[in-house]
């Protein structure tokens, strides 16, 4: 696997040909598909959108955006849609993400990543812990999970 900078025809790529995990989890999030498409655009403009590829084709979709707690806290908070091929067990999704996570972090000055994940699959907390991820916080729709600086 391989990561670039988004292009439009990945973002319409990718949406067009969202999973059926995608779109669950966009549905129990209430987003829209305009929304997500929207939000994505904007990372594109601001360059904070890699799109991943396998075997030359964009499978999947990573956007990150800047915060703050209320203490100044820095973070950077993701935003993923894939593909079904992006899932299946001969793509080294989770190998790569992790590598990928890490490497924007050290871009971002290591600040924490914090990311939310609607999907209710049983393996979703063990794919954030192989990437390096902590669960943090979980309520009825969602489970969120930090990716702590380097020290």
């Amino acid at each position: 696997m391989e990561d670039r900078l988004a292009t439009r025809n990945d973002i319409s790529a990718v949406l067009r040909n969202a999973s059926e995990r995608t779109r669950g989890e966009m549905k129990v999030a209430d987003v829209t598909h305009r929304d997500v498409m929207l939000e994505f655009r904007a990372a594109m403009k601001r360059r904070e959108i890699r799109s991943l590829i396998h075997e030359g084709e964009a499978v999947a979709l990573l956007a990150w955006d800047r915060g703050a707690f209320e203490d100044g806290v820095e973070y950077l908070s993701t935003s993923f849609i894939g593909i079904e091929k992006f899932f299946q067990p001969n793509v080294p999704s989770v190998r790569f993400g992790g590598r990928l996570l890490r490497r924007l972090q050290r871009q971002a000055g290591n600040i924490m990543i914090v990311s939310q994940c609607y999907s209710d699959h049983p393996k979703v907390q063990r794919w954030y812990e192989l990437m390096g991820y902590e669960m943090y916080d979980q309520d009825e729709t969602s489970k969120s999970f930090v990716l702590h600086r380097r020290t």
